[in-house]
């Protein structure tokens, strides 16, 4: 598993915490909320519900706020965590992580060596970013291959490129990487005590 970068976790009593999650949970669109979302009639409508005041241009940039937004959460809540929820809340953030690899491969197998930062990548906060595979975004395949901190993505990304180099179809690109996201994220289902299982799992 990956190296963390070093984020103080914190200790803070239930009652404060509760008072968070509660504030976060405030912020989800369902039942009614959902349902009015449902009747905007335009872009510009659905953004401004969203993100009210914000200035949106395209429905991609809608879509990268709002993941941003959740990566934000997630981070926020996992300072407070101690195992094995904390595992599962790394492991919804591999997610995010292994979508902005795929952007990453994907101008690699095309020939290009942009900046991170120029790619359409999603911003992650700390603990979640891999910041010395963002400085090797743009050297050879080896050493980016290398940068991957964490050696069973690392794998899985070599074989994909492997496959999507001979064969440019997306699923070639992505499902090795979907198979560590899912194989993450069952260990740390399988980590949690029986209550906690039962009351996420579907």
């Amino acid at each position: 598993m990956a190296e963390l970068a070093v984020v103080s976790k914190l200790e803070v009593n239930f009652d404060f915490l509760n008072a968070k999650v509660r504030a976060i949970h405030s912020t989800m669109y369902e039942g009614d909320r959902l349902d009015a979302l449902l009747r905007c009639r335009s872009f510009s409508e659905l953004s401004q519900a969203l993100l009210a005041g914000q200035v949106v241009l395209s429905p991609m940039a809608l879509q990268r706020r709002l993941v941003e937004q959740y990566a934000n959460d997630l981070a926020f809540l996992w300072r407070f965590l101690k195992p094995p929820a904390d595992g599962l809340f790394l492991a919804l953030a591999m997610r995010l992580q292994l979508e902005n690899l795929k952007v990453l491969l994907r101008s690699h197998a095309a020939g290009r060596r942009a900046a991170f930062e120029d790619l359409p990548v999603i911003s992650l906060p700390e603990p979640f970013r891999w910041p010395q595979l963002e400085a090797a975004a743009q050297m050879d395949r080896p050493q980016l291959l290398l940068a991957i901190p964490d050696a069973e993505v690392r794998l899985a990304a070599s074989e994909a490129l492997a496959l999507y180099t001979d064969n440019p179809i997306p699923m070639y690109l992505e499902a090795p990487l979907d198979r560590c996201y899912f194989n993450r994220l069952a260990e740390a289902l399988g980590r949690l005590a029986a209550g906690d299982r039962r009351d996420i799992q579907p």
